[in-house]
């Protein structure tokens, strides 16, 4: 009988297990491909992706002959970039259930806060993969209005829009995540300051030289993007630990998670 409950319990707890990684490690998916996509943009193509507005806010390249002599390289970034919103969107769905779902938290509305913000900066994000997938194509670069237009979008799709939302994303888990223990407070503390600035760069619609605050905003949220993936895949549930029977709890059929580093 116990070889028996062994061989029908071992399966389901390496199950859980695997999938708990691999939505934890949702996120680093999503900064090698951001990062990869950056690469594509800038290291790998011609020469610097072309910025709306030129110095001092981004390279002074000529839109038509970047994208008319990058065409392979602007098509592997919107694919790349999918990839990243996709890998975002379970990051978002599995970081809410972790960090936000307390009870305290679903008083005061921050998980559904958290989840609406996380998925609408990986629909920005897909929506910029898009965007750059028409980008590719000949007929963009025949109609020089066109590619205008397309090149702002892409600005502020993949850079205001995203950059905000990912934003209010990171400000609602730090704000759960502000008395609990499952990380450490100086991940909380980096969350926080990641969404502060990336809430405040949404000042780039009105003014140019705030979009200063946009890479900023994006390279602390991929930092504690980073901090937090690294963490959750060093977290051992109790299922992990020999389950809750064995510790004279009640199971509830839900692993729960344990701090990965301790609390400081």
């Amino acid at each position: 009988m116990e070889a028996s409950l062994l061989s029908s319990t071992f399966p389901n707890l390496l199950s859980t297990t695997v999938q708990r990684r691999a939505c934890a490690a949702s996120g680093l998916a999503f900064l090698a491909c951001t990062t990869l996509g950056l690469l594509l943009a800038n290291v790998f193509a011609t020469t610097f992706y072309p910025s709306p507005f030129g110095p001092p806010f981004g390279a002074q390249t000529d839109v038509l002959a970047y994208f008319t002599a990058n065409r392979a390289q602007v098509r592997a970034m919107s694919f790349v970039f999918a990839l990243a919103a996709l890998a975002l969107l379970v990051f978002v769905a599995y970081s809410v259930e972790i960090l936000a779902d307390t009870p305290r938290a679903r008083r005061s509305g921050l998980p559904g806060l958290a989840q609406g913000a996380g998925m609408l900066a990986a629909g920005f994000w897909l929506l910029t993969a898009l965007l750059l997938r028409a980008l590719s194509l000949p007929e963009a670069t025949e109609a020089s209005g066109l590619l205008r237009t397309l090149h702002n979008l892409v600005y502020v799709t993949g850079g205001p829009a995203h950059v905000v939302t990912l934003g209010v994303f990171l400000g609602a888990l730090a704000a759960a995540q502000w008395n609990a223990t499952l990380l450490p407070r100086w991940i909380t503390w980096i969350g926080a300051a990641a969404a502060l600035l990336s809430m405040v760069a949404i000042f780039a619609l009105l003014w140019e030289g705030a979009s200063i605050l946009l890479p900023l905003g994006r390279g602390l949220s991929l930092l504690w993007i980073f901090t937090v993936s690294v963490a959750l895949l060093l977290t051992r549930s109790r299922a992990e630990m020999g389950g809750a029977d064995q510790q004279g709890e009640p199971s509830t059929g839900q692993p729960t998670e344990k701090a990965a580093f301790p609390a400081s």
